[in-house]
């Protein structure tokens, strides 16, 4: 009797002795865990990088007592002046009807209403003009609150509505050139994109979709106008001081910091960011921030977008396969966790990429038009341009190879293949639809049609 209950007692202990191991083994694995996480963040703090949204703020932070173009800009959203919808209906841009081709006036009675349009907004367009004179812009944004094109915060609402105020100012100044309106027109109407520039992802794709409908307006203006080599210079050394290259970096730096952020709140906070009422996702991330696993999760986050960082400074072409890759990868070990939590960087890139492409075939267009001033011909090929206009030929973002450029009987077109890789002869957006009613192939032009 007495040797069992020895007995009993020895398997006791030996379970309460297994059930210590694993206790202390859990704690050291949670405590380990915790460590390397602490670790990696202070490397990222001490190589520059936010890695709280206090960080973040603070290196947004202006001055104090230095002058801030956002003041001047909400004063210019809060005077424009909107039409009802059936007054604007017959507008191109802002309503329903068509912009004119880029090398056709406008008829008389949409110019009229135009004009009526742009003068209903004088003081808005004059505040505009005022604001691009301040070299700082900063809004005061939630940097927590991950928004879309369907949540637009209402100052980016009111910067989208005036870049088609300039989009419009755009289509008088063709009807009867005005090379210095022009110039003024572009500066204003870039430097109201750049106030939207926070360094966010969405933000920063925002902000390059407002630049885009600039480079239209060159291509329009440049289809009317024989310019002074002057005027093309003004433009050329206007686009040149975009370091696109450097925004997108601060964009993902930004980024990085806002899911950090997220990772650290609590399970409730964490289902209201990423807007799932998931009981399956909720209990994967119970689970691991009891098991210790949720830091490993954050460790891998950093070294992931490590590697993106990293990629920034290869070709853009090869870029964009590794950053394929890398999103691939991360899907994997992040599982759901990290699917909601990290935007799809590979889509951001190739959108990232179309802008960049449209900067380029402008830039191209502009030295262009300065050979042909020079030269009294167009330039046989690309190659022509170097060194004088440019120090290279630029790439396409997408393949890596040089733009395309191809005359035509009058003119030229400048393009890149675009994000579906295909070769579409430099075919425009929206120039038509195939039997099937699907739209043709495109490339990202800048086209002239003189």
């Amino acid at each position: 009797m007495e040797d069992q209950k020895k007995q009993k007692r020895r398997r006791l202990k030996k379970w309460h002795g297994i059930i210590i191991l694993l206790v202390l083994l859990f704690v050291g694995f949670r405590i380990s865990g915790h460590h390397k996480l602490k670790k990696q963040l202070q490397i990222l703090k001490d190589q520059g990088y936010p890695i709280t949204l206090e960080e973040l703020e603070q290196s947004l932070r202006l001055p104090k007592g230095t002058r801030n173009a956002a003041d001047i800009y909400k004063r210019a959203f809060a005077s424009y002046v909107e039409w009802d919808k059936e007054d604007r209906k017959p507008l191109p841009i802002i309503g329903k009807a068509d912009s004119p081709m880029r090398t056709k006036t406008m008829d008389a009675e949409t110019r009229q209403l135009v004009e009526k349009f742009l003068s209903d907004n004088k003081q808005t367009l004059s505040l505009l003009y005022q604001a691009a004179d301040v070299k700082h812009c900063r809004y005061k944004i939630d940097l927590t609150r991950k928004w879309s094109y369907q949540y637009l915060p209402p100052e980016y609402k009111g910067a989208q509505l005036c870049i088609r105020l300039f989009n419009l100012e755009a289509l008088i100044l063709c009807e009867n050139p005005d090379p210095n309106g022009m110039l003024e027109s572009v500066r204003a109407s870039l430097a109201l994109a750049d106030s939207v520039n926070v360094p966010l992802p969405n933000h920063h794709l925002f902000h390059n979709a407002l630049r885009g409908g600039t480079y239209r307006n060159i291509e329009r203006f440049l289809n009317r106008l024989s310019p002074t080599d002057a005027f093309l210079l003004a433009l050329t050394e206007r686009l040149n001081a975009y370091d696109y290259r450097e925004e997108y970096r601060q964009a993902m730096i930004g980024e990085q910091c806002r899911v950090l952020h997220t990772f650290q709140l609590p399970v409730a906070k964490v289902l209201e960011k990423v807007n799932s009422k998931d009981g399956l996702f909720r209990l994967k991330l119970v689970l691991r921030k009891i098991s210790g696993s949720y830091d490993k999760v954050v460790l891998e986050y950093i070294r992931t977008m490590q590697d993106c960082f990293n990629a920034l400074d290869l070709p853009e072409n090869k870029r964009m396969a590794i950053f394929e890759t890398i999103q691939k990868r991360g899907n994997k070990w992040g599982g759901s966790i990290t699917r909601k939590l990290m935007d799809d960087i590979s889509f951001d890139l190739r959108f990232e990429f179309w802008r960049i492409a449209h900067l380029r075939v402008t830039q191209t267009g502009l030295a262009i038009e300065r050979y042909r001033l020079a030269e009294g011909r167009l330039p046989g090929s690309l190659e022509d341009l170097v060194p004088t206009y440019m120090q290279a030929v630029p790439s396409d973002p997408y393949d890596g190879r040089s733009l395309k450029y191809r005359k035509f009987k009058i003119g030229y077109v400048v393009y890149s293949i675009g994000y579906d890789m295909t070769d579409d002869g430099g075919g425009e957006r929206g120039r038509g639809r195939d039997g099937q009613g699907r739209a043709l192939p495109w490339d990202i032009t800048f086209i002239m049609e003189r």
